[in-house]
């Protein structure tokens, strides 16, 4: 595991992944929105987005993530993923987040080398 983030939540199935990711290489004052990286990664086309967070909510077991690409509600064991407009609903496990494969790990490295495409 990188010693830049720690993967805090994940969810798979056999088309893609969300994961939420804390950085670890920023100072402790930094905001939530800097420091935490909600990320879907599309295994069949390789391609990483950043889903854009906006607010979540938890009752009992559930859990709820909004973001403008969409909504996530999950609890222990599996997830749903519904994009915006509910143009399409994905359904998730949830997976122990020592279950990243190497493929995600180097997907997460190269996205945390160079954020929203920056440069060093």
């Amino acid at each position: 595991m990188s010693s830049k983030f720690q993967i805090l939540y994940f969810f798979e199935n056999a088309r893609l992944m969300i994961a939420e990711i804390k950085r670890l290489d920023l100072p402790e004052n930094a905001s939530y929105t800097e420091t935490c990286h909600w990320l879907y990664f599309d295994k069949q086309t390789g391609a990483l987005m950043k889903l854009w967070f906006h607010t979540m909510d938890s009752s009992g077991e559930i859990e709820e993530r909004y973001f403008e690409q969409g909504f996530l509600k999950f609890n222990g064991t599996q997830a749903t993923f519904i994009e915006k407009y509910n143009s399409a609903q994905h359904t998730l496990d949830r997976r122990s987040t020592k279950e990243a494969s190497p493929e995600l790990i180097s997907v997460l490295e190269s996205y945390f080398k160079h954020p929203e495409g920056k440069k060093d």
